[in-house]
C-alpha cells in the first residue's frame, strides 16, 4: 500500500512552530491505527530542497533527483 503526500505546505509565518510536525504525526498515527496489521505502507512525497532536513528528521529517506528536490519515502508498519 502506498500513500502520496501532495502539496503539503505550512505558511511561512507558522513554520518552525511545530505545525508541520503535528500534521505529519497525525497522518502517520491515522495510518497506523487504520491499516491491516499485516500491511506495510509506503508514505511518499517529493520534497523541496528547503524542506529536505525537515523530512529526514521525520524518518523519511531520500531518493535523489538532480533537477528538483528529492523524492522521499518512509515505510510504516
Amino acid at each position: 500500500m502506498s500513500f502520496y503526500i501532495k502539496d503539503f505546505v505550512v505558511i511561512p509565518d507558522y513554520q518552525a512552530m511545530g505545525v508541520g510536525t503535528l500534521l505529519i504525526e497525525c497522518l502517520e498515527n491515522y495510518i497506523r491505527e487504520n491499516i491491516n496489521p499485516d500491511w506495510a505502507v509506503s508514505l511518499e512525497l517529493i520534497s523541496t530542497k528547503d524542506a529536505l532536513l525537515f523530512y529526514k528528521k521525520k524518518g523519511f529517506e531520500e531518493r535523489p533527483c538532480e533537477w528538483d528536490g528529492p523524492g522521499m519515502f518512509k515505510m510504516i508498519r
